[in-house]
């Protein structure tokens, strides 16, 4: 079953084992703490300004804490700043 895998990636079944028992030995992911959506009258300068529901005042935004300068928390600011996913197509070069 290893080798298998190992070569459909290319790659050695030491590598494959390796990688397995790094996986297994890995701590579970923590469960975020909740946190509540903030008004527009209670944002404060930390928190996110990603607007998460609603319009106007009545807009509800993330209130994560920022990341550096930018006015959205991480996963905002990944968001934000995505890349357009288009197909781009192969212009010829010659005749």
């Amino acid at each position: 079953m290893l080798s298998k895998i190992a070569a459909d990636l290319g790659t050695t079944t030491h590598a494959i084992e390796h990688k397995l028992r790094r996986l297994r030995n890995q701590k579970p992911a923590q469960p975020t703490a909740a946190h509540r959506l903030v008004k527009l009258f209670d944002l404060r300068p930390h928190h996110c300004r990603w607007i998460v529901f609603g319009s106007g005042t009545g807009a509800l935004f993330c209130g994560k804490p920022k990341v550096g300068t930018s006015p959205y928390c991480f996963e905002h600011t990944q968001q934000a700043w995505q890349r357009p996913k288009i197909a781009a197509q192969a212009i010829p070069t010659g005749p």
